[in-house]
């Protein structure tokens, strides 16, 4: 007999379990906003709390992916409709009119660029890890490198550097790609005023990239680090709205905090501080 009433006693005990167990089994990603239901017993309701706050985090991964997949089909879409306009262009003018096969090859030429640059970005951005190779070398070291990489298009803009040089030791590779992305950005947003003004503070190990641009709108400031998101996505300059996000990404991975100030009309300033 107290085989029986335990069977039962046992069974009445874990009928929650098995009805929680049922609304879990029924939650797939077509349904991934439904919850498990408030539960009488208080033991049963923090397990139903627990994974409630599981599915809300898998809901927002979903989210977060549709999202990147979206933004991603959006980026190829533009340059890669350009292209096939242009490839039809060419067989019906090209052979017979050279400034219309010049203009389409070229325009061809800077849509395959741009995809390129998109897929290596994105494959940089999707890295779940990173080798790192981390030396000491004086900061001054990267930036003859940067300067070099945009010697055509600095030859225009008036750069001035403040402050000693010092040392860190960190990705000489992985710095590079960050002060890309900010010098990029100082040039490409850069108003009539064509300067960009570095500051270098040894004391504090802080490097600030200074230009006097468009600036940023002080509430999308929280934003401008978040994947493919443009501050003013009407404006003319080209870009895909990851530059930023690798950035932050890699600076994390670096243990580099990366900061930015702006003031609309008056420009921006990006600091690293190792």
């Amino acid at each position: 007999m107290s085989l029986i009433i335990s069977y039962f006693l046992a069974k009445n005990t874990l009928k929650p379990v098995v009805k929680i167990s049922e609304q879990i089994s029924k939650i797939d990603a077509d349904n991934i906003n439904e919850r498990i239901p408030e539960q009488a017993s208080e033991e049963f309701d923090v397990l139903a709390k627990k994974l409630n706050s599981m599915l809300d985090r898998i809901e927002y991964a979903f989210e977060i992916q549709n999202q990147f997949v979206s933004d991603v089909s959006h980026e190829l879409r533009t340059p890669l409709t350009s292209i096939n306009g242009y490839i039809k262009m060419l067989k019906r003018w090209g052979k017979s009119d050279p400034q219309v096969m010049n203009e389409a090859l070229d325009s061809i030429e800077s849509s395959s660029e741009y995809l390129r640059d998109l897929v290596e970005k994105l494959l940089l951005l999707t890295k779940s890890e990173y080798k790192i190779e981390k030396e000491v070398f004086d900061i001054s070291e990267v930036l003859a490198d940067i300067f070099d990489f945009f010697k055509l298009d600095l030859k225009d803009f008036s750069v001035k550097v403040n402050g000693e040089s010092f040392k860190v030791e960190t990705s000489k590779e992985y710095l590079f790609i960050i002060l890309k992305v900010l010098f990029e950005n100082a040039i490409k947003y850069s108003s009539d005023k064509k300067e960009i003004e570095i500051t270098l503070d040894p004391s504090q190990k802080k490097i600030s990239i200074k230009d006097y641009g468009i600036g940023i709108e002080k509430e999308k400031l929280k934003n401008i680090f978040e994947r493919f998101y443009k501050a003013d996505p009407s404006r003319s300059q080209k870009g895909h709205g990851l530059g930023l996000s690798i950035a932050k990404k890699l600076a994390d991975t670096l243990h580099i905090k990366i900061s930015v100030e702006s003031e609309m009309g008056k420009g921006s300033i990006f600091t690293l501080s190792f």
